[in-house]
């Protein structure tokens, strides 16, 4: 056997450990997730679960060992997806707040609001 394929084995033999670490770090992850996720299920009842912020980079990897942990924890689970809006989430979400509260404020106690006109 010539030294580049055996470094080509030792290379795919790493890779296959690293993927093996990661699904299992992803578990682990889902699980202690499914804890927080759960109380808020079965509280509130929602109809779906958006992962958030960076965990949604990680969607791929987290979505099914949580819905397998929300299964054993919950009565009915919701459906669980990723948001499209990455690391930004939290920021946009504040500045929709801001935006509610300052249209609240202008566009209350009589005032009606402004008519949008429609092309």
């Amino acid at each position: 056997m010539t030294e580049e394929r055996q470094e080509a084995r030792v290379c795919a033999a790493r890779l296959i450990f690293a993927a093996q670490a990661l699904r299992c770090l992803a578990y682990g992850l889902a699980a202690v997730m499914a804890v927080g996720a759960a109380a808020l299920v079965l509280t509130l009842d929602p109809q779906v679960v958006i992962l958030g912020g960076g965990y949604s980079r990680s969607a791929d990897l987290l979505i099914d060992p949580l819905e397998r942990e929300l299964r054993r924890l919950c009565l009915r689970v919701p459906e669980i997806r990723a948001s499209n809006l990455g690391a930004d989430s939290v920021a946009l979400g504040a500045l929709r707040v801001a935006l509610d509260q300052v249209d609240a404020r202008l566009f209350t106690d009589g005032m009606p609001a402004p008519l949008t006109l429609h092309a």
